[in-house]
């Protein structure tokens, strides 16, 4: 039996979609003590169903769950009707058709995040991208830009530099939902603007 000391400890992006909700069993089955993150907005373009589903997940899986309110960052792009702060591929990641994500969305999201493991002295920070979000060369470089530029600002305010993991990124999305069910996690409990069954 592992001592609480030696249980190493990771933050996790909990979007309320299949693809966290995955990551998150997964992690919990390979010894870590998993804190979930998720993002709340009720404004313009309201993502409750997405928190509430990371709520359950969150509960089903009894995690400490933390629910960050953005609603107040949208004043900062309200001015544009058609952008929104989106947080996701990132973490909440369904945009409406006329919609396109406000820059540093997923600044926003990691900064948090970091914010938290600092603190929290959480070494770890998950992000359950998986391989099709990684699939364009030019994307995958922007996300380990991103994920660079973080953990150096991290290292330079808060003299700690926690590691952002990808644990999904050798897996395609359908590849992520047939594992599911192994998981512990049902289609029918997460959130998604797409079709989760074909991938797309």
């Amino acid at each position: 039996m592992k001592k609480i000391a030696d249980v190493k400890k990771v933050l996790l992006l909990l979007s309320g979609g299949i693809d966290s909700a995955v990551c998150l069993s997964m992690l919990q089955r390979q010894g870590f003590k998993v804190t979930t993150l998720s993002f709340r907005q009720e404004s313009r373009l309201n993502n409750m169903p997405e928190v509430l589903c990371a709520r359950a997940i969150a509960s089903k899986f009894g995690t400490q769950h933390i629910e960050v309110n953005l609603t107040s960052v949208d004043e900062l792009i309200k001015h544009a009707p058609n952008i929104r702060l989106s947080l996701g591929g990132q973490i909440n990641n369904c945009p409406g058709i006329t919609t396109r994500g406000a820059p540093m969305s997923v600044s926003i999201m990691l900064s948090m995040a970091f914010m938290h493991a600092c603190t929290a002295g959480i070494e770890e920070i998950a992000w359950a991208l998986h391989a099709d979000d990684l699939q364009n060369e030019l994307h995958h470089r922007k996300v380990l830009r991103l994920i660079t530029l973080h953990q150096d600002l991290a290292e330079l305010q808060a003299q700690t530099r926690p590691v952002v993991v990808l644990p999904l990124a050798i897996y395609t999305k359908q590849q992520v939902v047939s594992m599911a069910p192994e998981y512990g996690v049902h289609v029918s409990e997460t959130f998604s603007c797409s079709d989760p069954l074909d991938g797309q």
